[in-house]
């Protein structure tokens, strides 16, 4: 008896034996292993090494920080937290400073979106559709790295509506193409191969017909250091944040502060005032961590690319690609190839290319014909840093233990459909998404950002009234229901 005590002791003292992760290793070796390869297949496609190595540690960062525009926008709508905004704010004005640095020692790689209402109604579209998806862009990547279904099928029909609009635009829209669109597309030169829809207008003549500037652009100071800093970053990024960080402290935050500190609201005080602020951003501090993190590695980002652009001698990756005999799906302009952190178009061209590869031609309008190009999957550079995202968030959410395959229900899938569609639509008009239409442009001193980012919160703000109200009417219904009973 006393024997199989001890051993009863024994196998209650001996450590718990760890669980050995992995997924973790194997996605981590599978990287490696295809890196190597892609690098002996050939040294310059080190640049698209570069865009999928960068892509997962945005990945890392993403997940870590839980950091998405839906849910910014979201909780401070639905119930009032602010915490995620906040670190967003944080995270802006880092990526602003760092790429102040970049642009002063002439590594930029980024251009200005076109200062036109068409980012304003393209922000609303999908600020709109990131509410019922249940992610952003960039939130919807790491949540599909996170084994999130719903994140999948939204990542499926934001594509899918871009190439539907950006081809057909729904039939219907192809009788309203104003005319002043059409003369000015001729006024382009813009081949009529690449003009038959009403997206291929306004593309042509409209977007072509706006310019972009920065804030550096327009003030133009001699010393381009002062220019960099005085213009984008603290015009442009600084005071902006600071005044959105103001406005949800006084709107959200400050009365749970007050009431936390037994404050009157009168006799608080500026101190008070401040160490209410940094109690804000303190409640962020995860969120702010994974935003300085992206903010230095998307600055990072863009330096390393340029680099590479300039010891490989191109301006556009394409031109590499016709160097070396890869010339199907090539546009007119070369292919997608932003030289900074971007989301959703390469999802797009993504599964356009399985599309052409079915027979459906789409290389005939402005979209994929004459400005991105359909180039296969594994040669597409932004495309690689979204595959890079999703395994980057993967690797940390397995880390951390969240990591778990989540099937939605019939509802879930179709707010997640129609929130796909609303996004895709939106990013084709606004030209990007919260990250390629707002975060890189601000961070850079493009003011149109910030007119992406007034029309994000519009439509935001709409969804959750219209989900408020959908949500009430299924509550009422259940009630009835047992009433009845």
């Amino acid at each position: 008896m006393s024997n199989n005590s001890s051993c009863s002791v024994g196998a209650m003292q001996s450590p718990k034996i760890k669980k050995f992760p992995v997924g973790l290793i194997t996605l981590l070796v599978l990287s490696i292993i295809g890196s190597v390869i892609m690098y002996d297949v050939h040294h310059v496609f080190i640049y698209l090494l570069a865009y999928y190595w960068f892509g997962l540690i945005f990945g890392l960062f993403l997940q870590y920080g839980h950091f998405c525009m839906a849910s910014a926008v979201r909780d401070i709508f639905a119930v009032k937290v602010v915490r995620v905004a906040a670190g967003l704010m944080i995270a802006i004005i880092v990526y602003g400073i760092i790429s102040a640095i970049v642009t002063g020692f002439n590594f930029l790689t980024f251009s200005p979106n076109p200062f036109a209402v068409s980012e304003l109604i393209g922000g609303a579209i999908f600020g709109f559709g990131i509410v019922f998806a249940g992610g952003c862009s960039s939130g919807t990547l790491y949540k599909s790295g996170e084994g999130n279904m719903a994140s999948w099928i939204v990542l499926f029909n934001l594509a899918l509506s871009q190439i539907v609009f950006a081809a057909t635009s729904f039939g219907f829209l192809n009788y309203f193409i104003p005319k002043a669109w059409k003369v000015a597309a001729i006024h382009q030169g813009i081949p009529k191969e690449y003009l038959h829809t009403w997206y291929d207008y306004f593309m042509a003549g409209y977007v072509f017909t706006h310019k972009g500037y920065t804030i550096a652009d327009l003030l133009n100071f001699h010393n381009i250091w002062a220019n960099v800093f005085i213009s984008n970053t603290f015009i442009n990024v600084f005071i902006p944040c600071v005044i959105v960080l103001i406005v949800i402290y006084y709107l959200y935050h400050r009365k749970h502060y007050i009431h936390e500190n037994k404050f009157t609201s009168k006799k608080i005080g500026f101190k008070n005032e401040l160490k209410g602020m940094w109690s804000m951003l303190v409640q962020a501090k995860k969120t702010v961590y994974g935003g300085i993190g992206l903010g230095v590695f998307a600055g990072l980002n863009m330096f390393v690319l340029s680099d590479l652009r300039k010891v490989y001698h191109f301006v556009n990756f394409g031109q590499v690609l016709e160097r070396l005999g890869y010339t199907h799906g090539i546009a007119l302009q070369g292919v997608f190839d932003p030289g900074y952190w971007y989301i959703a178009t390469q999802e797009a061209q993504g599964l356009a290319w399985i599309f052409q590869k079915l027979g459906w031609n789409l290389m005939n309008n402005m979209t994929f014909g004459f400005v991105n190009g359909i180039p296969n999957p594994l040669l597409n550079p932004p495309l690689l840093m979204s595959f890079g995202t999703i395994i980057g968030a993967a690797i940390m959410a397995i880390s951390f233990k969240e990591f778990s395959w989540k099937i939605p229900n019939l509802e879930t899938i179709a707010f997640a459909t129609f929130g796909g569609w609303f996004m895709g639509i939106g990013v084709r008009i606004g030209l990007g998404c919260n990250i390629g239409a707002f975060f890189v442009p601000v961070v850079n001193g493009d003011p149109s950002g910030w007119l992406y980012f007034v029309g994000m919160i519009i439509g935001s703000y709409f969804a959750v009234k219209t989900i408020g109200k959908w949500i009430n009417y299924k509550s009422a219904k259940e009630l009835k229901g047992l009433d009845n009973i």
